[in-house]
């Protein structure tokens, strides 16, 4: 839907229609949203290998607040 600016995607410069193909080493495809809500709550780092304009990438992203009053 979206990347919100200077989030810690927006900064790795992630953008909309890349396709993550691994979150911390674990293929997506073997991932349910259950498994990802869970990895997203419980890491405060993130390792993503996504596809990006036909060419596999690698980015560390780490978890930031999105808003002050969190």
């Amino acid at each position: 839907m979206g990347i919100l600016p200077d989030s810690a995607a927006d900064n790795g410069q992630i953008k909309i229609g890349d396709e993550v193909v691994k979150i911390n080493s674990i293929k997506t495809e073997e991932l349910s949203l259950i498994d990802i809500v869970n990895i997203l709550r419980n890491n405060t780092e993130l390792n993503l290998k996504y596809l990006s304009d036909n060419q596999l990438k690698n980015i560390t992203l780490k978890k930031e607040k999105l808003f002050s009053g969190q």
